[in-house]
Order: C-alpha cells, then sequence, then structure tokens
C-alpha cells in the first residue's frame, strides 16, 4: 500500500482501492515467519533478500494469503509463499 501511495499520481484512486481491500498487519506471528525465512535462506547459501520482500512474504505466509507482485522473482526461495 505504502508504494501505491508514493508512486500513484491519482490519490482518489489510490484511497478509493485502498478502502476496498484488507490490509494484513506485520504482527508477532509475521515477524516469527520472517525469522524463519531469513534463516532458512541462510541455511540453503542464498543472498538474504531485500528485508521489504521477507516482510511481504513473511505476512502473506502468516495470513495463510496468497502474493500477487509484478516483481515475483524477489520473493524466489522462500519456502511456503503461495503466488498468483
Amino acid at each position: 500500500m505504502y508504494h501505491l501511495f508514493e508512486t500513484v499520481t491519482k490519490k482518489e484512486a489510490v484511497m478509493k482501492f485502498s478502502n476496498s481491500v484488507t490490509v494484513l498487519p506485520f504482527d508477532k506471528r509475521a515477524a516469527q515467519v520472517a525469522s524463519q525465512i531469513n534463516q532458512d535462506l541462510v541455511v540453503k547459501g542464498e543472498l538474504p533478500k531485500m528485508m521489504e520482500s521477507v516482510l511481504t512474504a513473511s505476512i502473506c505466509i502468516a495470513n495463510d494469503a496468497f502474493l500477487f507482485s509484478r516483481s515475483s522473482w524477489k520473493f524466489d526461495g522462500i519456502k511456503g509463499l503461495r503466488r498468483v
């Protein structure tokens, strides 16, 4: 949502969209999942992902939600993440 507010010039359209979706929280469960994602990546010998990608993935996993992203490559190697 932050990215939309930062990049889209039609703020009214972003507000309308944001009012029509549920924004999932970064809570204690998501924090635990984020920590596990980083540990898994280190064990696999992969470079750590950008923290934004790890946090986004952890929110999806913690809430059993699907991820829709135009930059799906940023989430490669994250175990348990379901993508649209």
